[in-house]
């Protein structure tokens, strides 16, 4: 014989109060959302004002500058940085000038059709994106005079080489000191673009740009030479005190040098 257990019924459960929506689930933003580029659809006319910087910033480089060429060419892409430059040339003295897009098109070589996916377009909306421009109004735009220095996670994105070279800039831009520290630095410099691939001649003239005193940037490049390359074969005929000898364009032969001046600081 089976015995059953008898359980009584639940009570009904009444209505409950009313469940709100919980909140929203925060979600870190790696990067500000940038603000939407202006629609250049069907639009040939676009109207460019000076984006002008926060008081207190970094000055910045000029969308027309080597830094601007060499280091944010790679983020920017071609088309935006030439349609970057061209408003800045625009904007050289003004508060603002009216830009045919057709026409700035047809200067940069590359189309525009008037849609949203016309490589003219795409360099606008590319600004906006990496906030070199905003919008600033119906067919209006806010582009920045000067470009800021490369964040650290924009470096991170190019070779390793180009990176090399940010450095190296940074480093000529921050040179500062007597002139020993003066030396220090222009020996760095020039051992490091040789490490990168410059010749001997464009190691020199780089550093000529950087503002060192032509001697002194000569004998740095002297220096970083034989630091790289090792000291040369000497000549036949040449005394103990020919120091270095600068290589010649494209040929493996030395010319006999002029006397260097101790090596006496280290890089």
């Amino acid at each position: 014989m089976t015995s059953s257990t008898m359980t009584s019924p639940a009570p009904a459960l009444g209505p409950g109060p009313a469940l709100g929506p919980g909140p929203a689930l925060a979600t870190p933003a790696l990067v500000p959302a940038p603000a939407p580029a202006p629609t250049t659809a069907g639009r040939d006319e676009l109207y460019i004002i000076p984006w002008e910087a926060d008081p207190g910033a970094e000055p910045g480089h000029d969308p027309r500058s080597a830094y601007v060429e060499h280091f944010w060419l790679g983020t920017l892409g071609p088309s935006t940085t030439w349609f970057l430059r061209y408003c800045a040339g625009e904007l050289d003295g003004a508060d603002g000038a009216a830009v045919e897009l057709s026409e700035v098109a047809a200067t940069l070589g590359i189309g525009h059709r008037g849609g949203a996916n016309s490589p003219m377009s795409r360099a606008v909306t590319r600004a906006c994106r990496f906030r070199a421009a905003r919008p600033a109004g119906p067919g209006t735009l806010e582009v920045r005079r000067r470009l800021p220095t490369l964040n650290r996670r924009q470096l991170q994105r190019l070779p390793a080489a180009v990176q090399r070279r940010h450095e190296i800039f940074l480093m000529a831009a921050n040179a500062a000191g007597g002139v020993d520290e003066q030396r220090r630095k222009a020996r760095r410099l020039a051992l490091g673009l040789i490490e990168c691939g410059d010749g001997y001649d464009d190691a020199e003239l780089q550093l000529g740009r950087w503002r060192f005193h032509p001697a002194m940037a000569a004998e740095a490049v002297r220096w970083a030479w034989q630091c790289h390359h090792g000291p040369p074969a000497a000549q036949p005929g040449a005394g103990a005190g020919a120091g270095l000898a600068k290589p010649e364009a494209n040929s493996t032969r030395v010319r006999t040098p002029n006397p260097v001046p101790p090596l006496g600081i280290s890089p």
